[in-house]
């Protein structure tokens, strides 16, 4: 019934939707869902829907304070969606949002490993650690190389994007960048590299370079050896 919350599933407390579809993978025996109204046990058959909605996930939110944000560059009165945040690998797994892996704790990890979430999509930026701290804005380095070659060892499927802004993360920091991202081929399955989009509402915010037809020139021609490089290998 609308309202109703599910406690548990064959005796195991849920986290969320994604939770949910996990453990009730199996088919053909029987089951049991604890709602603060009682259990109702039976069996589904293969394809059978369980005929619930859930609501929306709330999504977690990120920490960072990256030096592009979108966010941070939208103006004050915009519908409230556009001012969250949001750092959450169950949205990257169900829409394919992106995240940094920086918020991503132990415990979630190992979540992503063990119900094999994937593909997910990463905010990779820049993988030299002190550049990835100024850029992220974070207090110390997050271990994202580590976390990525641990996700890509257990089986997960990841795609990358690098928001490029001149300056920063240009030049031979992509090059590492990307280097980086080919060794874990094919467990990192594409990477996409895209301008820096700004707006006029950035104030108080670090300066930042708009692209130009000359920097979107040279970034096609410096992408392009890349990618006939590697479509040779």
């Amino acid at each position: 019934l609308v309202g109703d919350e599910i406690h548990e599933l064959n005796g195991q407390p849920l986290l969320d939707p994604v939770d949910f579809q996990f453990q009730s993978a199996m088919v053909g025996r029987r089951s049991s869902i604890k709602t603060q109204r009682g259990a109702i046990s039976f069996v589904r058959r293969e394809w059978e829907s369980f005929g619930l909605e859930f609501e929306p996930i709330e999504p977690l939110t990120c920490e960072n304070n990256c030096v592009f944000c979108f966010v941070h560059q939208n103006p004050v009165r915009v519908r409230p969606s556009l001012h969250i945040k949001d750092e959450d690998y169950r949205l990257s797994f169900l829409f394919g949002n992106y995240l940094t892996l920086t918020n991503v704790e132990e415990s979630e990890l190992q979540r992503i490993i063990d119900q094999r979430l994937s593909p997910l999509y990463i905010s990779v930026h820049a993988t030299e650690p002190n550049l990835r701290v100024r850029m992220l804005g974070n207090a110390g380095y997050d271990g994202f190389l580590e976390k990525m070659e641990r996700l890509v060892a257990a089986g997960i499927t990841l795609h990358g994007q690098v928001v490029l802004c001149p300056g920063w993360n240009d030049g031979e920091n992509l090059d590492r960048t990307i280097s980086d991202m080919v060794k874990m081929h094919p467990g990192v399955g594409s990477l996409a590299v895209v301008p820096v989009g700004l707006t006029k509402h950035r104030k108080n915010l670090p300066s930042l370079t708009p692209f130009t037809k000359q920097i979107a020139r040279d970034t096609i021609t410096h992408v392009g050896g890349w990618q006939r490089r590697l479509k040779k290998e």
